[in-house]
């Protein structure tokens, strides 16, 4: 069974796929000033970044609780 996360953020990033095709050339085609592509591309990028991060943050490597045991504890390694 696949997680209602992961459905939300592929849907959420073939928006945002379909979005970089359409919003350029069709939506912002007839704007001259740069800063109306600048725009649409920083704000594309940063929803980007953070639909990427909402679906990875719950994952993690078994066992390991998201920090080292080291660094955790404390302890000093000794060198052989």
């Amino acid at each position: 069974m696949v997680n209602p996360r992961t459905l939300v953020g592929a849907a959420s990033m073939a928006l945002l796929v379909l979005s970089a095709h359409v919003v350029p050339y069709a939506w912002l085609s007839g704007v001259r000033a740069w800063y109306g592509s600048f725009l649409f591309w920083t704000l594309f990028a940063v929803v980007s970044i953070a639909v990427v991060g909402w679906v990875t943050a719950p994952w993690s490597h078994p066992g390991s609780g998201g920090t080292r045991r080291s660094a955790v504890a404390g302890e000093r390694r000794e060198r052989a």
